[in-house]
């Protein structure tokens, strides 16, 4: 049984899919490539980042992932369970593409992309509010509802997670966001 549990494992990390050996695995594969013919008219941009993205959707249900950062190509038919998390290798943003502008993808390995505003991605840093009052949401959304909480310029706070949905959103903890652009 310990030779058969080894080899699966084995297994697992060479096919790129293997999880981590700890209580939250962390799914992983290679990083991607873009081709040019998914960069259209030189308005995306893809920056190369290290780091670890919790899907955040609806429990119990999951994020389609596509395969290219471009909405219209061909979904690969695997979804990702809300959760779940996964090495993010590179972000890919457009600018000046009518919808897509300010819209943002991650790369999950090989040709494997999903939405940003469906992902927060893991940080552990400490921001400190810009010149004004900064009013702390309820999501990560312009639709977001105000909790009524404020935070005072000059205060420090601990970011646990980020997340891009149009502009980028610090979790401060709980069901409390706030847009990173008002801190410094």
């Amino acid at each position: 049984m310990k030779k058969t549990m080894m080899i699966a494992a084995m297994l697992l990390g060479l096919s790129g899919i293997g999880a981590a050996v700890h209580s939250e695995p962390v799914h992983a594969a290679t990083p991607a490539t873009v081709t040019t013919s998914a960069v259209k008219s030189g308005k995306l941009t893809v920056t190369p980042i290290k780091a670890v993205g919790q899907v955040d959707y609806v429990p119990g249900y999951g994020v389609a992932v596509w395969n290219a950062p471009l909405t219209g190509t061909p979904i690969t038919g695997q979804t990702l369970k809300h959760g779940t998390k996964w090495r993010v290798f590179s972000v890919a943003t457009f600018k000046d593409q009518y919808w897509y502008d300010n819209m943002a993808w991650y790369n999950l390995g090989g040709n494997r992309w999903v939405v940003a505003n469906y992902v927060n991605i893991a940080v552990d840093k400490t921001v400190t509010v810009g010149a004004k009052p900064v009013a702390v949401l309820n999501g990560a959304s312009y639709s977001s509802n105000g909790t009524g909480k404020v935070l005072q310029p000059g205060t420090k706070w601990h970011v646990a997670a980020e997340k891009f949905n149009g502009v980028l959103f610090y979790h401060l903890g709980g069901h409390q966001w706030a847009r990173a652009d008002q801190f410094n």
